[in-house]
């Protein structure tokens, strides 16, 4: 500090007495020149009354130099004029040369008082100024308080952190600030003691900003100024309201992916059991087929039994073929686009969606136009894409009267086709529909918060796009995928078909 100090005062520029120098001289010669004009216009002859006016003014202003240049200048000139007169005493001379010397050092002691008072000055005044500067940019907010709690002084970060207005600056105490759980109703002396003590115990507090702003979280410290007096306090904060947030998102993030890799766990042990399914499926389809077999050759089997056993054998089939595609769907596969038929699509989705909109009990509807045909996409990836969004609809919808969803399919310009899936639920809220397609973000109790931002990534591979709008009743996801270049027929007509479970 002592360097700083000494570096500080040290940038204070040395004044020069050279205008002091020409103020002795311009002085002397006017002295000379209204003694010339008294003796001239008057004949009164006082040579050096002027000069002894001008020394004393030089010794004022420029010290023992000045001075002394002027007595020299004011003996000259009264020499001069006074040449023709009667001469003047030696014993005056040395008493007038004795006097201005007396003068001078007069002079230059009270001007190195000045000089030295305003020495002084300056480097308190520049100290000053850089103790406030320091104060004022300091990162951390920074108040002076005293025993009373009012804020003597307050620094820039702090009055944007608490969002002070100028008006409210004189009249804002700490307590309007900082919250103490721990001491409501106290005194502002007691208030102000036990922020000193939680300050020391545990250096967090909850911080108060003006207006609507969100509370903050703060690090904080206090210091005494025990040389200039017991009671002032300085108080320092810091906000930690961002650091505490990204560390919670850190957290929600690690719980997220250790769900998420549950969740891959859960898909592998789910394709395995898909996998040991499919032999007693197998053996359980020719059984059946066997029993029909022996029916068939008595001649005499009732037509229900045999009804009963083909139907048998259409739903073991048709449950090998949806584990099957449970299979296809969870196994891990390179992005491989084709033409597939849009019928095929929707169909093998909304096979894969059957669990959930049997379980919720909720109907699924199909709409496709007569002109979409094929599309260019990766089988799998747009299978998880529509499981998503049906699965998300049906959820939507599970404490509805009214429960539909609704899959539409409508040709678009430049060989596009616009896959939309609505459903009759409440929509979804402005907060969360700012950040939709963001990883993490759900409004489900137990949902991941991924497949939304996953469906995006697909789509967008695809070179097509996914958004969000309004339905009639509830929410409407729509999306874009590449068609072929056969049409049949206009975009208007449809072909209605309706899947209940």
């Amino acid at each position: 500090m002592k360097r700083l100090l000494a570096t500080i005062d040290r940038a204070g520029a040395v004044q020069s007495r050279l205008h002091a120098y020409v103020f002795a001289c311009a002085a002397a010669c006017v002295a000379g020149a209204m003694t010339a004009a008294l003796v001239h216009y008057f004949g009164v002859a006082m040579p050096f009354l002027f000069g002894l006016g001008a020394v004393m003014a030089s010794a004022w202003i420029g010290g023992a130099g000045p001075a002394l240049l002027a007595t020299v200048l004011m003996l000259v000139f009264g020499h001069l004029v006074s040449r023709d007169l009667p001469p003047v005493e030696t014993l005056n001379l040395v008493v007038l040369s004795v006097f201005s010397v007396v003068l001078a050092v007069t002079g230059e002691l009270l001007m190195r008082a000045r000089r030295r008072e305003a020495l002084q000055t300056e480097r308190l005044t520049k100290r000053d100024q850089y103790l406030q500067s320091i104060f004022e940019t300091l990162p951390a907010a920074m108040m002076v308080i005293d025993r009373a709690g009012a804020i003597l002084a307050i620094n820039k970060t702090a009055v944007e952190l608490f969002a002070i207005d100028e008006a409210d600056r004189e009249s804002l105490s700490i307590q309007d600030l900082i919250a103490l759980p721990e001491a409501p109703g106290a005194s502002p002396t007691a208030y102000v003691d036990r922020l000193v003590a939680t300050a020391q115990r545990s250096p967090s507090v909850i911080g108060q900003p003006r207006g609507d702003r969100p509370q903050l979280h703060l690090a904080i410290a206090v210091a005494h100024f025990q040389t200039i007096s017991p009671q002032l306090i300085t108080v320092y904060l810091r906000d930690e309201t961002p650091a505490r947030r990204t560390a919670e998102a850190m957290a929600e993030v690690q719980a997220s992916v250790a769900q998420l890799g549950r969740a891959a766990a859960l898909g592998a042990m789910g394709s395995a059991i898909a996998h040991e399914l499919n032999q007693p499926l197998a053996s359980a389809a020719n059984y059946a087929g066997a029993a029909r077999s022996h029916l068939v050759a008595r001649g005499d089997a009732p037509a229900p039994a045999l009804a009963a056993v083909d139907a048998t054998v259409t739903q073991i089939v048709r449950a090998g073929e949806i584990l099957k595609g449970l299979r296809t769907f969870v196994r891990a596969a390179p992005f491989a686009p084709q033409w597939l038929d849009i019928h095929d699509v929707v169909r093998e989705a909304a096979q894969l969606g059957h669990f959930v909109l049997n379980d919720l009990r909720v109907t699924l509807t199909t709409r496709i136009a007569d002109g979409v045909h094929f599309v260019w996409t990766d089988r799998v990836q747009i299978q998880q894409v529509l499981v998503n969004l049906i699965s998300n609809a049906a959820e939507a919808v599970a404490d509805r009267d009214e429960r539909n969803v609704r899959i539409a399919a409508r040709p678009l310009p430049r060989d596009e086709i616009e896959l939309s899936v609505t459903d009759t639920g409440g929509g979804v809220s402005p907060e969360i529909r700012e950040r939709l397609f963001q990883p993490f973000n759900t409004s489900k109790g137990l949902g991941l918060g991924v497949g939304l931002a996953i469906s995006k990534t697909i789509i967008e591979a695809h070179g097509g796009r996914i958004w969000y709008e309004s339905g009639p009743k509830g929410a409407r996801f729509c999306l874009t995928l590449k068609h072929s270049m056969q049409r049949g027929g206009d975009s208007d007509s449809w072909q209605d078909s309706d899947v209940h479970h």
